[in-house]
């Protein structure tokens, strides 16, 4: 067994290092707890926020083109924004 803090060997028995003198009858324990319920609250809030953010773009998108059309006095062609494909990538295409 060696001591926490400072690494050194020690036998079985003591209560404290005899090198740093830490106490080596404490548990050290690392609570996790916060940190879990934090990291699971930016996934439960931040998945679904992405997917409004990556859902508005395309409307987005149709705005801005139909905007344009309607201040410049031109159609702008729809630009196709999957790819084209046949079977199952043809069934992918927004």
């Amino acid at each position: 067994m060696y001591c926490a803090h400072c690494g050194t060997p020690l036998t079985q028995g003591l209560s404290y290092c005899n090198r740093c003198g830490a106490n080596l009858k404490e548990q050290t324990e690392v609570s996790t707890g916060a940190i879990s319920a934090f990291l699971t609250a930016i996934t439960l809030i931040g998945i679904p926020l992405l997917t409004l953010v990556l859902a508005s773009v395309r409307p987005l998108l149709a705005a801005e083109r139909a905007l344009s059309n309607s201040l410049l006095g031109t159609e702008i062609p729809r630009a196709g924004i999957a790819p084209g494909g046949t079977g199952w990538i043809g069934r992918l295409k927004a």
